[in-house]
Order: C-alpha cells, then structure tokens, then sequence
C-alpha cells in the first residue's frame, strides 16, 4: 500500500518510466520517469485528432532504441495502455510492465451520450439536442437568441462555443453532429467544478449466498471533475470530465509543497496496480489558475513571452526567473505556462497561456477579473503578436 510521497517515488524510480502524458510535469518534479514522449507544444485536442501518441510510438526506435534492451520498463500515463504500445516496446526487446485492463465507456467522453446517462440518473441537465448542422434560426426558436454549442469530445473550453447571435456561428467549424444547450430559463450562477474520486468496493459473499459490502475496501480508480450550475435550491449537472484536470494540476503543487502524496501520482499507480491510500490534509491557502485565450481573428503567433516566474513591472511583466508551476511562485508573483511557440496558428478562443498566481485574480462570485488579474491579463497581452491570416491562408 502506497502512502506516502516517498513511497511512491520509490516504487516509481525502481523501475524506468515511459511517460505517454499531455503535461508530465509531477512526474518530472519528483524525477519518477525516465523517457518522456509528449505532446505538449500541440494545440488542445491534438494528441486525439491526429494520433499523436501513436505518431510518438513510431519514434520509439530513435528515441529509446537499445537501451532497454533486456530490461524492464513500466508505463506512466495518464491514459489507458494500448496493446499497441507494449508490443512496440516489445519490439525492442524492452520487457514492458504489464498494465491493468481498464474500462472504457462512450458516456464517459463523449458530450451527445453523456447528457442522456445523467438524466437516466436521475440527474436534472439543462434542454438540449444534438444535430448535425447548425441552423441559427431553428435553435432560436426554440431556445431564445442565446445557447450553447458543443462538439461532442473537448477540454479546456475548445470545442465550446456560446452563440449569442447568427454571426457566432462563423467562428464554429463546419462538422456535427453538436450538442446545443437550450437556455430555456436563467440558471444565474456560473459553472462551478467539484473534484472527485472514483472508487471501487469490493464484496465477498456470505454464508446466504448474498454480497456484503466489506468496510475499507474501497479502491480508488481515478480523479475526475464534476461541471454544475446552481439554480435556485437546485443543482444542474452539465458534465463530468474523467480525466485530471488543471484544478487538479493545481491541487497537487500544494500536496507537493507540504511532502503529502499528490493527486496525480495516486491517478498513475492504481490503474497499474499498486493501491494507494492518502488523505490531503491541507490548511486553506489562495492559488489560482487562469486560461488565457486569443481573442483576435485567426492568425500565426510572431511573438510570445517565454515560460517562467513573473512580477509586475509597470504597466508589464518582468521576467525574473525559471518556473514551472506554484512551487516556484512567490506572493507578489506569476508564473506563465503552455505558452505556443512562434509561427504557432491560432483562432478565436484558443488557449494562450496559463497564468498561475498565489493571488486570487477574479471578484468573489467569480463572474470578473479583480483589479490585480485585470493588470496582469492586460500586460500579457501586450506581450503577444499575433499576424492575421484570412481565407484560404488560414484554412
């Protein structure tokens, strides 16, 4: 049984590491991995649209290639292990970690069957349907002139798109089919995130040939995040995320901090079958994680600030140091991440950058930036160029 932080460095750096992970930034921190294969200077969804983990397989003779000859080598991902991984490994005479099976189910990603299985639950969701074309003038007779379109796989807000009038539509891709969210009443708060477990009991029968549910057994599965918005009394389920999140990137920089078992080293080892118990015991504390998005037309990024710790400046931002996330970030300072590289295409709402503070940035409903996130969304735009592009050039 895992429980603590040092234990699981132990079992981790017992055996090399394969990393298939978008961010492998806790792995990297506490050095429990020894070859990273990663997507991370792609765009959000890149990795799921275009084989990019399959595209980092094909690599793996270059990358590792006799090294493992011979030798053992585990996975950590975040992802389940493909059949296809391992005999790539295999066929480099590396001996991989057999991983554990682990479920799948398309109401787990997928938006268009999500949103049925909840209210199957028993669950209240906002009115929506699915279609294969956007139609502006259908939607808003039945919804009124402001909704909700989603494709039925994304994070980090790509792939969402609020519709507020007909000239919306243009900044959604052409393809379907769409989950549209009818606004048929005012739910008048902004989506909130629970952070959760997901757990398995174990049961063993009796002497009736009845299962009985048997007290601490329960084993953790994964982290997973809860989307609602409150009503009145009354709680509206939107979605679940199954997946770590950046809210839980950002829980594990405090676990980290104070040497406690962080979050997304449980979500690596139980699915590979090492059980773990933890419990975060953390005393409050301010931290705070904004996405950055572009807001402009579509365009090539000429300029952008570089990773690291920041401190206002003036009217801008000073760099001051190398950082990588809260660990590194002091009361009156900012850390930038995920930032694209120059010549990197962007569109209208894509991500940016990631702005980490020790500082609360928004107003205490949560619906705008303070005065101290206002200064400091404001400087890091001025320190991005973004080159239009048009029609074809774009496309």
């Amino acid at each position: 049984m895992i429980t603590s932080l040092d234990d699981a460095c132990r079992l981790l750096r017992a055996v090399p590491q394969l990393g298939f992970v978008s961010r492998p930034y806790m792995l990297l921190r506490t050095g429990c991995i020894s070859v990273v294969l990663s997507s991370e200077q792609a765009d959000v969804g890149w990795a799921r649209h275009f084989d990019a983990v399959d595209r980092l397989v094909s690599s793996l003779p270059a990358l590792v290639g006799d090294r493992r000859r011979g030798r053992e080598l585990g996975f950590a991902s975040y992802l389940a292990v493909q059949p296809k991984w391992v005999r790539a490994l295999e066929g480099l005479g590396a001996l991989p970690s057999p991983p554990r099976p682990r479920p799948s189910s398309a109401v787990l990603e997928d938006k268009t069957a999500m949103r049925p299985w909840l209210r199957a639950l028993g669950l209240s969701t906002p009115a929506d349907t699915v279609v294969s074309t956007l139609d502006y003038c259908g939607l808003r007779n039945r919804s009124g002139s402001r909704f909700v379109v989603q494709a039925p796989i994304g994070s980090t807000g790509a792939g969402t798109y609020l519709v507020a009038d007909e000239q919306s539509l243009t900044r959604i891709p052409s393809g379907g089919p769409w989950l549209v969210s009818l606004r048929r009443r005012r739910l008048g708060q902004l989506p909130r995130r629970q952070p959760a477990a997901a757990c398995r009991t174990g049961t063993r029968s009796g002497g009736d040939g009845a299962d009985r549910r048997r007290p601490g057994q329960a084993r953790l599965r994964g982290f997973f995040g809860a989307d609602f918005v409150a009503a009145g009394d009354a709680l509206i389920a939107l979605e679940l995320n199954c997946r770590l999140q950046g809210s839980t990137w950002l829980l594990c920089e405090l676990e980290l901090a104070q040497r406690q078992l962080p979050t997304q080293l449980r979500h690596i080892l139980e699915p590979h079958g090492h059980p773990t118990a933890a419990k975060s015991v953390l005393d409050p504390q301010d931290a705070a994680l904004l996405t950055i998005r572009h807001t402009g037309a579509p365009g090539k990024v000429v300029l952008a600030p570089r990773t690291g710790v920041y401190a206002v400046d003036g009217a801008g931002l000073r760099w001051r140091r190398e950082g990588f996330g809260l660990l590194e970030c002091g009361p009156d300072e900012c850390v930038l991440l995920h930032l694209p590289r120059p010549g990197t295409l962007v569109g209208p709402g894509t991500p940016l950058a990631r702005l980490v503070s020790r500082r609360a940035l928004t107003t205490a409903d949560g619906t705008a930036l303070d005065s101290h996130g206002c200064r400091l969304v404001g400087a890091l735009y001025t320190m991005f160029e973004v080159e239009p592009m048009v029609g074809a050039e774009w496309r």
